[in-house]
């Protein structure tokens, strides 16, 4: 069982044995999108950067870990998504600006992502990340198309062009908080070939989507293209309710997807307020991704391959 993180109480999750995250270097790949300077750059806590850039005409934030510029090493990424009033900001302290947000409005300290990881980098629970934020313009609790194509067809390209990762699915994963934990699931799924591991922090698919999703993983090709999911809810999660949260982890499990479940009796997070423990879960979600990152790469707990790119 699962330790309970910051005295919450998890069910129904079995978590493979702790490794230590590795970085697995990749020949040299020239992938398509174009060189441009961030238009800001700021120091993280921990050693680390955060760069701001413009991409396909909105903002994108992108973490790279302490020691990025000192060793030619590839890295796992994970994309976050900010739910619906968010920004690419959201997932870096900032939290949800807009007054229609469930979540509105003021500052998120405990669901800074960037804060989250550079703790586990520095207990040695894991090894370092990239983590990408991007800003889904008009992000909803329905499934948008063209959400999936500015992630897979801008968002993930530029990301492998200019920054030294993994280029492989294997080594990518998506996660979002509400609105953003639709969007993971549905890119993941309608995009196996770009993440193979998907996180959903209070979010599951509306009544009007279920079905799509459910058609969706009927038809997935598990065995050629494995995905792994890892959800998050609340019991006093006001916006998604059990109704609507139950059905899509009934057929998860109906299907025989591997899924990795956490439920607690907190709210939708996103306030920071008594009820918010989406900002531990988040913590979780980035250790489960990082752990399954080093499973899957056969070497041992802390090895670390240091051959250049």
């Amino acid at each position: 069982m699962a330790t309970p993180i910051h005295g919450l109480a998890a069910k129904k999750y079995v978590p493979p044995a702790l490794l230590i995250g590795c970085l697995l270097a990749l020949p040299s790949t020239v992938l398509a999108g174009e060189a441009q300077e961030p238009v800001e750059v700021v120091a993280t806590e921990g050693g680390g950067r955060i760069e701001h850039h413009q991409v396909g005409g909105e903002d994108l934030s992108i973490y790279v870990p302490k020691g990025y510029d000192t060793a030619a090493l590839r890295y796992p990424v994970v994309y976050l998504i900010h739910g619906f009033g968010g920004t690419n900001r959201t997932f870096l302290g900032e939290g949800y600006t807009d007054a229609a947000a469930p979540a509105c409005c003021g500052p998120w300290p405990s669901g800074n992502a960037v804060t989250r990881v550079e703790h586990l980098v520095e207990t040695g629970q894991i090894n370092p990340l990239i983590l990408v934020f991007p800003h889904i313009r008009g992000i909803g609790p329905q499934h948008s198309i063209v959400a999936d194509a500015y992630i897979v067809q801008e968002v993930v390209p530029f990301v492998d062009a200019r920054y030294r990762t993994l280029p492989v699915r294997e080594r990518r994963a998506v996660t979002g908080h509400s609105s953003g934990g639709i969007a993971a699931e549905f890119v993941a799924v309608i995009h196996p070939e770009v993440f193979s591991l998907v996180g959903t922090l209070s979010g599951s698919p509306v009544v009007s989507d279920l079905e799509e999703i459910q058609h969706l993983l009927l038809a997935h090709k598990q065995d050629r293209l494995p995905l792994q999911f890892w959800v998050y809810r609340g019991s006093r999660d006001s916006i998604v309710s059990e109704s609507r949260f139950r059905p899509f982890v009934d057929f998860l499990v109906g299907m025989g997807f591997p899924h990795f479940l956490f439920e607690d009796d907190g709210g939708h997070g996103g306030d920071g307020g008594e009820r918010d423990h989406v900002g531990q879960w988040l913590e979780e979600n980035l250790l489960f991704f990082a752990q399954q990152f080093v499973i899957r790469t056969g070497h041992r707990p802390n090895a670390i391959d240091h051959q250049r790119s």
